[in-house]
Protein backbone atom coordinates (compact mmCIF):
# COMPACT_ATOMS: atom_id res chain seq x y z
CA UNK A 1 0.00 0.00 0.00
CA UNK A 2 1.64 3.60 -1.10
CA UNK A 3 2.22 6.19 1.42
CA UNK A 4 -0.43 8.37 -0.41
CA UNK A 5 -2.88 5.97 -0.83
CA UNK A 6 -2.52 4.99 3.67
CA UNK A 7 -2.46 8.89 3.78
CA UNK A 8 -5.68 9.24 1.92
CA UNK A 9 -7.72 6.55 3.44
CA UNK A 10 -6.31 8.00 6.96
CA UNK A 11 -7.73 11.19 6.05
CA UNK A 12 -11.08 9.76 5.26
CA UNK A 13 -11.44 7.62 7.75
CA UNK A 14 -10.46 10.39 10.68
CA UNK A 15 -12.75 12.69 8.53
CA UNK A 16 -15.85 10.11 9.37
CA UNK A 17 -14.31 9.44 12.94
CA UNK A 18 -14.27 13.44 13.55
CA UNK A 19 -17.87 13.39 12.21
CA UNK A 20 -18.95 10.89 14.52
CA UNK A 21 -17.18 12.18 17.29
CA UNK A 22 -18.55 15.60 16.54
CA UNK A 23 -22.10 14.48 16.87
CA UNK A 24 -21.12 12.32 19.86
CA UNK A 25 -19.44 15.56 21.29
CA UNK A 26 -22.87 17.17 20.68
CA UNK A 27 -24.69 14.58 22.36
CA UNK A 28 -22.24 15.32 25.18
CA UNK A 29 -22.89 19.06 25.20
CA UNK A 30 -26.37 18.12 25.17
CA UNK A 31 -26.14 15.92 28.10
CA UNK A 32 -24.17 18.89 30.39
CA UNK A 33 -27.05 20.99 29.30
CA UNK A 34 -29.72 18.45 30.87
CA UNK A 35 -28.15 16.67 33.56
CA UNK A 36 -26.01 17.78 36.53
CA UNK A 37 -22.61 18.26 36.50
CA UNK A 38 -22.20 14.67 38.98
CA UNK A 39 -25.16 13.27 36.93
CA UNK A 40 -22.92 13.46 33.53
CA UNK A 41 -20.10 11.83 35.43
CA UNK A 42 -22.54 8.72 36.30
CA UNK A 43 -23.34 8.28 32.36
CA UNK A 44 -19.79 8.55 31.16
CA UNK A 45 -18.57 5.48 34.11
CA UNK A 46 -21.72 3.85 32.71
CA UNK A 47 -20.82 3.77 29.31
CA UNK A 48 -16.56 2.98 30.08
CA UNK A 49 -18.01 0.37 32.06
CA UNK A 50 -20.20 -0.97 28.53
CA UNK A 51 -16.56 -0.70 26.83
CA UNK A 52 -14.73 -2.39 29.97
CA UNK A 53 -17.13 -5.41 29.88
CA UNK A 54 -17.53 -5.96 26.21
CA UNK A 55 -13.33 -5.97 25.97
CA UNK A 56 -13.42 -8.39 28.73
CA UNK A 57 -16.26 -11.07 26.93
CA UNK A 58 -14.84 -10.52 23.46
CA UNK A 59 -12.00 -7.74 23.12
CA UNK A 60 -9.27 -10.57 23.26
CA UNK A 61 -11.08 -11.91 20.20
CA UNK A 62 -11.23 -9.00 18.49
CA UNK A 63 -7.43 -8.39 18.42
CA UNK A 64 -6.87 -12.18 17.54
CA UNK A 65 -9.17 -11.68 14.28
CA UNK A 66 -6.90 -8.51 13.16
CA UNK A 67 -3.51 -10.89 12.58
CA UNK A 68 -5.74 -15.03 12.46
CA UNK A 69 -8.73 -14.38 9.87
CA UNK A 70 -6.43 -12.44 6.80
CA UNK A 71 -4.36 -15.68 7.48
CA UNK A 72 -8.00 -17.66 7.08
CA UNK A 73 -8.85 -15.51 4.24
CA UNK A 74 -5.63 -15.49 2.33
CA UNK A 75 -6.01 -19.68 2.25
CA UNK A 76 -9.17 -19.53 1.57
CA UNK A 77 -10.16 -20.91 4.42
CA UNK A 78 -14.24 -19.87 4.89
CA UNK A 79 -14.45 -23.45 7.38
CA UNK A 80 -11.92 -22.18 9.56
CA UNK A 81 -13.20 -18.74 9.78
CA UNK A 82 -16.91 -20.34 10.82
CA UNK A 83 -15.09 -22.27 13.53
CA UNK A 84 -13.54 -19.06 14.82
CA UNK A 85 -16.95 -17.07 14.86
CA UNK A 86 -18.52 -20.27 16.82
CA UNK A 87 -15.34 -20.11 19.13
CA UNK A 88 -16.15 -16.03 19.90
CA UNK A 89 -20.08 -16.90 20.02
CA UNK A 90 -19.75 -19.77 22.70
CA UNK A 91 -16.85 -18.41 24.88
CA UNK A 92 -18.24 -14.78 24.87
CA UNK A 93 -21.51 -15.98 25.84
CA UNK A 94 -19.95 -17.79 28.95
CA UNK A 95 -18.29 -14.72 29.89
CA UNK A 96 -21.25 -12.45 29.97
CA UNK A 97 -23.13 -15.01 32.39
CA UNK A 98 -20.22 -14.74 34.70
CA UNK A 99 -20.01 -11.08 34.11
CA UNK A 100 -24.04 -10.75 34.91
CA UNK A 101 -23.26 -12.74 38.22
CA UNK A 102 -20.20 -10.62 39.48
CA UNK A 103 -21.88 -7.40 38.98
CA UNK A 104 -25.21 -8.87 40.79
CA UNK A 105 -22.83 -9.58 43.48
CA UNK A 106 -21.33 -6.35 43.32
CA UNK A 107 -24.18 -4.47 43.30
CA UNK A 108 -25.89 -6.45 46.52
CA UNK A 109 -22.48 -5.79 48.80
CA UNK A 110 -22.94 -2.16 48.94
CA UNK A 111 -19.63 -1.77 48.78
CA UNK A 112 -20.29 1.42 46.07
CA UNK A 113 -22.16 4.56 45.59
CA UNK A 114 -25.77 4.55 44.31
CA UNK A 115 -24.39 5.92 41.03
CA UNK A 116 -21.93 3.70 41.02
CA UNK A 117 -24.36 0.98 41.27
CA UNK A 118 -26.57 2.05 38.46
CA UNK A 119 -23.26 2.54 36.49
CA UNK A 120 -22.49 -0.78 36.72
CA UNK A 121 -26.05 -2.44 35.80
CA UNK A 122 -26.80 -0.25 32.48
CA UNK A 123 -22.73 -0.84 31.71
CA UNK A 124 -23.64 -4.83 32.03
CA UNK A 125 -27.15 -4.19 29.73
CA UNK A 126 -25.39 -2.55 27.25
CA UNK A 127 -22.02 -4.81 27.02
CA UNK A 128 -23.13 -7.51 24.72
CA UNK A 129 -24.21 -5.73 21.99
CA UNK A 130 -20.98 -3.20 22.01
CA UNK A 131 -19.19 -6.48 22.18
CA UNK A 132 -20.99 -7.13 19.08
CA UNK A 133 -20.26 -4.27 17.43
CA UNK A 134 -16.12 -4.73 18.74
CA UNK A 135 -16.11 -8.32 17.30
CA UNK A 136 -17.91 -7.46 13.63
CA UNK A 137 -16.11 -4.71 13.55
CA UNK A 138 -12.80 -6.43 13.51
CA UNK A 139 -14.08 -8.77 11.26
CA UNK A 140 -14.71 -6.45 8.65
CA UNK A 141 -11.35 -4.44 8.90
CA UNK A 142 -9.38 -7.67 8.58
CA UNK A 143 -11.28 -8.22 5.51
CA UNK A 144 -10.65 -4.89 3.93
CA UNK A 145 -14.13 -3.62 4.70
CA UNK A 146 -12.75 -1.00 6.50
CA UNK A 147 -16.19 1.31 6.07
CA UNK A 148 -18.11 -1.34 7.74
CA UNK A 149 -15.55 -1.48 10.42
CA UNK A 150 -16.08 1.99 11.97
CA UNK A 151 -19.19 3.37 10.00
CA UNK A 152 -21.90 1.43 12.77
CA UNK A 153 -20.36 1.97 16.17
CA UNK A 154 -18.14 5.48 14.86
CA UNK A 155 -21.52 7.44 12.89
CA UNK A 156 -24.63 5.08 13.16
CA UNK A 157 -24.67 4.72 17.01
CA UNK A 158 -23.76 8.37 18.05
CA UNK A 159 -26.55 9.96 15.11
CA UNK A 160 -28.70 7.16 16.83
CA UNK A 161 -28.15 8.32 20.56
CA UNK A 162 -28.25 11.95 19.52
CA UNK A 163 -31.31 12.35 17.76
CA UNK A 164 -32.95 10.35 20.36
CA UNK A 165 -31.73 12.84 23.06
CA UNK A 166 -32.93 15.59 20.89
CA UNK A 167 -36.41 14.36 20.32
CA UNK A 168 -37.18 13.44 23.91
CA UNK A 169 -35.99 17.02 24.88
CA UNK A 170 -38.47 18.71 22.12
CA UNK A 171 -41.13 16.74 23.23
CA UNK A 172 -40.45 17.99 27.03
CA UNK A 173 -39.21 14.63 28.68
CA UNK A 174 -37.27 15.35 31.14
CA UNK A 175 -33.87 12.74 30.70
CA UNK A 176 -31.89 11.23 34.23
CA UNK A 177 -28.90 9.08 34.71
CA UNK A 178 -31.59 6.09 33.98
CA UNK A 179 -32.87 6.77 30.86
CA UNK A 180 -29.63 8.39 29.18
CA UNK A 181 -28.10 4.87 29.87
CA UNK A 182 -31.28 2.77 28.68
CA UNK A 183 -31.14 4.91 25.65
CA UNK A 184 -27.75 4.59 25.25
CA UNK A 185 -27.93 0.63 25.50
CA UNK A 186 -30.81 0.87 22.81
CA UNK A 187 -28.94 2.42 20.06
CA UNK A 188 -25.87 -0.16 20.73
CA UNK A 189 -28.45 -3.17 20.00
CA UNK A 190 -29.85 -1.36 17.65
CA UNK A 191 -26.48 -0.99 15.34
CA UNK A 192 -24.92 -3.83 16.11
CA UNK A 193 -27.76 -5.93 14.90
CA UNK A 194 -27.82 -3.97 11.68
CA UNK A 195 -23.87 -4.38 11.50
CA UNK A 196 -24.51 -8.01 11.74
CA UNK A 197 -26.74 -8.59 9.20
CA UNK A 198 -24.90 -6.49 6.72
CA UNK A 199 -21.88 -8.36 7.48
CA UNK A 200 -23.98 -11.75 6.94
CA UNK A 201 -23.82 -12.47 3.17
CA UNK A 202 -20.08 -12.16 3.16
CA UNK A 203 -20.13 -15.07 6.12
CA UNK A 204 -17.99 -12.76 8.20
CA UNK A 205 -20.79 -12.29 10.83
CA UNK A 206 -21.37 -14.96 13.36
CA UNK A 207 -24.78 -15.40 13.05
CA UNK A 208 -25.48 -18.85 13.13
CA UNK A 209 -23.54 -21.13 15.47
CA UNK A 210 -22.63 -24.76 15.61
CA UNK A 211 -19.88 -26.32 18.80
CA UNK A 212 -16.90 -25.53 17.84
CA UNK A 213 -13.95 -28.23 17.30
CA UNK A 214 -12.07 -28.50 20.61
CA UNK A 215 -8.84 -28.90 19.15
CA UNK A 216 -9.40 -25.41 16.90
CA UNK A 217 -10.92 -23.76 20.30
CA UNK A 218 -7.64 -24.96 22.47
CA UNK A 219 -5.50 -23.49 20.60
CA UNK A 220 -7.48 -20.12 19.90
CA UNK A 221 -8.49 -19.86 23.63
CA UNK A 222 -4.94 -18.95 25.08
CA UNK A 223 -4.14 -16.70 22.87
CA UNK A 224 -7.29 -14.45 22.92
CA UNK A 225 -7.28 -14.43 26.92
CA UNK A 226 -3.81 -12.64 26.82
CA UNK A 227 -4.98 -10.22 24.19
CA UNK A 228 -8.23 -9.52 26.29
CA UNK A 229 -5.60 -7.88 28.48
CA UNK A 230 -3.46 -6.40 26.00
CA UNK A 231 -7.02 -5.04 25.08
CA UNK A 232 -6.80 -3.17 28.06
CA UNK A 233 -4.11 -1.52 27.28
CA UNK A 234 -4.13 -0.83 23.49
CA UNK A 235 -7.90 -0.33 22.98
CA UNK A 236 -9.91 0.53 26.31
CA UNK A 237 -7.54 2.50 28.11
CA UNK A 238 -9.28 5.53 28.08
CA UNK A 239 -12.55 3.37 29.34
CA UNK A 240 -10.22 2.12 31.91
CA UNK A 241 -8.85 5.63 32.90
CA UNK A 242 -12.83 6.59 33.58
CA UNK A 243 -13.56 3.69 35.83
CA UNK A 244 -10.57 4.50 38.13
CA UNK A 245 -11.24 7.76 38.21
CA UNK A 246 -14.75 6.81 38.95
CA UNK A 247 -13.39 5.40 42.03
CA UNK A 248 -11.69 7.36 43.46
CA UNK A 249 -12.97 10.81 42.37
CA UNK A 250 -15.92 12.93 43.29
CA UNK A 251 -19.02 12.64 40.55
CA UNK A 252 -18.30 15.67 39.14
CA UNK A 253 -14.35 15.62 38.65
CA UNK A 254 -15.64 12.28 36.60
CA UNK A 255 -17.08 14.29 34.45
CA UNK A 256 -14.11 16.37 33.86
CA UNK A 257 -12.15 13.41 33.15
CA UNK A 258 -14.76 11.47 31.01
CA UNK A 259 -14.96 14.88 28.57
CA UNK A 260 -10.72 15.39 28.48
CA UNK A 261 -9.78 11.77 28.32
CA UNK A 262 -12.84 11.50 24.69
CA UNK A 263 -10.97 14.13 23.54
CA UNK A 264 -7.85 12.74 23.63
CA UNK A 265 -9.02 9.27 22.26
CA UNK A 266 -9.27 10.73 19.16
CA UNK A 267 -5.41 11.30 18.46
CA UNK A 268 -5.53 7.65 19.78
CA UNK A 269 -7.94 6.55 17.15
CA UNK A 270 -6.07 7.93 14.55
CA UNK A 271 -3.20 6.08 15.65
CA UNK A 272 -4.84 3.10 15.95
CA UNK A 273 -6.90 3.64 11.90
CA UNK A 274 -3.37 4.12 10.83
CA UNK A 275 -2.49 0.47 11.92
CA UNK A 276 -5.47 -0.93 10.94
CA UNK A 277 -5.03 0.09 7.28
CA UNK A 278 -2.07 -1.92 6.71
CA UNK A 279 -3.06 -4.44 9.45
CA UNK A 280 -3.81 -7.24 6.59
CA UNK A 281 -1.08 -6.42 4.13
CA UNK A 282 1.71 -6.23 7.19
CA UNK A 283 0.48 -9.81 8.94
CA UNK A 284 0.55 -11.04 5.09
CA UNK A 285 3.93 -9.63 4.91
CA UNK A 286 5.32 -10.81 7.60
CA UNK A 287 4.42 -13.98 6.77
CA UNK A 288 5.92 -14.25 3.43
CA UNK A 289 9.02 -12.94 5.00
CA UNK A 290 8.45 -9.91 2.74
CA UNK A 291 11.44 -8.27 4.63
CA UNK A 292 11.26 -5.00 2.15
CA UNK A 293 7.80 -4.68 2.12
CA UNK A 294 7.12 -5.09 6.05
CA UNK A 295 10.18 -2.64 6.34
CA UNK A 296 8.21 -0.01 4.14
CA UNK A 297 4.76 -0.56 5.87
CA UNK A 298 6.52 0.30 9.33
CA UNK A 299 7.87 3.33 7.71
CA UNK A 300 5.03 4.99 6.05
CA UNK A 301 2.88 3.72 9.33
CA UNK A 302 5.12 5.15 11.71
CA UNK A 303 5.31 9.05 9.91
CA UNK A 304 1.71 9.10 9.09
CA UNK A 305 0.71 8.46 13.15
CA UNK A 306 3.09 9.99 14.73
CA UNK A 307 2.70 13.50 12.24
CA UNK A 308 -0.88 13.70 13.07
CA UNK A 309 -0.83 12.82 16.42
CA UNK A 310 2.17 15.44 17.24
CA UNK A 311 -0.33 18.08 15.44
CA UNK A 312 -3.15 16.91 17.76
CA UNK A 313 -0.93 17.74 21.01
CA UNK A 314 -0.09 21.03 19.87
CA UNK A 315 -4.16 21.55 18.81
CA UNK A 316 -4.80 20.65 22.41
CA UNK A 317 -2.18 23.22 23.83
CA UNK A 318 -3.54 26.10 21.96
CA UNK A 319 -7.24 25.58 21.99
CA UNK A 320 -7.82 22.92 24.84
CA UNK A 321 -9.79 26.09 27.07
CA UNK A 322 -11.64 27.04 23.90
CA UNK A 323 -12.87 22.61 23.40
CA UNK A 324 -13.68 22.47 27.22
CA UNK A 325 -15.59 25.38 27.72
CA UNK A 326 -18.08 24.22 24.92
CA UNK A 327 -19.43 21.65 26.83
CA UNK A 328 -19.93 24.64 30.10
CA UNK A 329 -17.66 26.46 32.29
CA UNK A 330 -17.03 24.05 34.55
CA UNK A 331 -15.51 21.82 32.43
CA UNK A 332 -12.74 24.54 31.17
CA UNK A 333 -10.69 23.74 34.62
CA UNK A 334 -9.54 20.49 32.84
CA UNK A 335 -7.55 21.92 30.36
CA UNK A 336 -4.55 20.96 31.91
CA UNK A 337 -5.39 17.40 32.13
CA UNK A 338 -6.37 17.18 28.54
CA UNK A 339 -2.85 18.60 27.78
CA UNK A 340 -1.76 15.61 30.04
CA UNK A 341 -3.67 12.90 28.18
CA UNK A 342 -2.44 13.82 24.64
CA UNK A 343 1.18 14.09 25.98
CA UNK A 344 0.24 10.30 26.79
CA UNK A 345 -1.48 9.39 23.17
CA UNK A 346 2.37 11.15 21.68
CA UNK A 347 3.72 8.47 24.06
CA UNK A 348 2.23 5.71 22.40
CA UNK A 349 2.52 6.79 18.90
CA UNK A 350 5.75 6.48 19.43
CA UNK A 351 5.68 2.57 20.75
CA UNK A 352 4.62 2.09 16.61
CA UNK A 353 3.55 -1.17 15.28
CA UNK A 354 5.40 -3.01 17.99
CA UNK A 355 2.46 -4.42 20.16
CA UNK A 356 1.39 -6.19 16.18
CA UNK A 357 4.46 -7.50 15.62
CA UNK A 358 4.19 -9.60 19.14
CA UNK A 359 0.91 -10.71 18.14
CA UNK A 360 2.05 -11.91 14.71
CA UNK A 361 4.94 -14.11 16.11
CA UNK A 362 2.86 -15.34 19.07
CA UNK A 363 4.02 -13.51 21.82
CA UNK A 364 0.18 -12.62 23.23
CA UNK A 365 1.50 -14.10 26.27
CA UNK A 366 4.62 -11.79 27.55
CA UNK A 367 2.77 -8.99 25.59
CA UNK A 368 -0.05 -9.91 28.58
CA UNK A 369 2.30 -9.05 31.24
CA UNK A 370 3.51 -6.23 30.03
CA UNK A 371 0.12 -5.31 30.07
CA UNK A 372 -0.75 -6.44 33.57
CA UNK A 373 2.19 -4.22 34.71
CA UNK A 374 1.66 -0.80 33.07
CA UNK A 375 -2.08 -1.41 34.21
CA UNK A 376 -0.44 -2.12 38.01
CA UNK A 377 1.59 1.29 37.71
CA UNK A 378 -1.63 3.07 36.63
CA UNK A 379 -3.87 1.72 39.24
CA UNK A 380 -0.63 2.76 41.83
CA UNK A 381 0.24 6.31 40.35
CA UNK A 382 -3.25 7.78 39.64
CA UNK A 383 -4.60 6.54 43.77
CA UNK A 384 -0.61 7.93 44.74
CA UNK A 385 -1.10 11.50 42.63
CA UNK A 386 -4.83 12.09 42.72
CA UNK A 387 -4.30 12.26 46.84
CA UNK A 388 -1.36 14.78 46.04
CA UNK A 389 -2.83 16.96 42.39
CA UNK A 390 -6.56 15.93 42.80
CA UNK A 391 -8.19 15.14 39.00
CA UNK A 392 -5.06 16.33 37.62
CA UNK A 393 -2.75 13.22 39.20
CA UNK A 394 -5.32 11.28 36.42
CA UNK A 395 -3.44 12.64 33.92
CA UNK A 396 0.19 11.63 35.36
CA UNK A 397 -0.66 8.33 36.26
CA UNK A 398 -1.67 8.37 32.44
CA UNK A 399 1.82 9.21 31.32
CA UNK A 400 3.57 6.89 33.79
CA UNK A 401 1.66 4.36 32.67
CA UNK A 402 2.35 5.27 28.81
CA UNK A 403 6.15 5.19 29.24
CA UNK A 404 5.70 1.87 30.90
CA UNK A 405 4.03 0.54 27.74
CA UNK A 406 6.35 1.89 25.50
CA UNK A 407 9.62 0.51 27.17
CA UNK A 408 8.13 -2.50 27.75
CA UNK A 409 6.89 -2.92 24.32
CA UNK A 410 9.91 -2.41 22.43
CA UNK A 411 12.22 -4.48 25.23
CA UNK A 412 9.88 -7.54 24.51
CA UNK A 413 9.97 -7.21 20.14
CA UNK A 414 13.89 -6.87 20.33
CA UNK A 415 14.15 -9.89 22.55
CA UNK A 416 11.79 -12.49 21.05
CA UNK A 417 11.12 -11.29 17.83
CA UNK A 418 14.32 -9.46 16.63
CA UNK A 419 12.85 -6.75 15.19
CA UNK A 420 10.57 -3.64 16.51
CA UNK A 421 8.43 -1.20 14.66
CA UNK A 422 9.21 2.03 16.24
CA UNK A 423 10.54 4.57 14.62
CA UNK A 424 13.88 4.84 16.49
CA UNK A 425 14.13 1.59 15.75
CA UNK A 426 14.05 1.71 12.26
CA UNK A 427 16.27 5.09 11.79
CA UNK A 428 18.86 2.82 14.20
CA UNK A 429 18.56 0.35 11.75
CA UNK A 430 18.43 1.28 8.39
Amino acid sequence: MKLSSIIGKLAGFVGARFFGAGIGFLSQIALTRLLPVADVGIVFLGMSIAAFISLAVVGGYALLAMTHVPRLVMHGKNSGLHQFNNVVMRDSALATGMTIVIVFALVKSGVFTEGQNIALVFGCLCAPASGILRFNSALATADRRVELGYVPDFLVRPVLFLLVILFGYLIGFTWNTHTVLLTFAAMAYVTALGQAFILAPAGLAPLSYSAPRQAFSSRLRPRAFALTIVSAVAFAFADIVTMVAGLILPADEVALVGVTIRLAAIAGFILQAGQMFVMTDFTQAVMRRDETLVRALLLKINLTTLAVVGMAVVGALIFGHFALGIFGSEYVRGTGLLALFMVGQSIRALGGMNQHILSINGQQMRTAGACVVTLLIFFCLAWLLTQQLGFLGIGYAVIGAEVTWLLALAGLSQKLCGRRGDMLWLIRNP
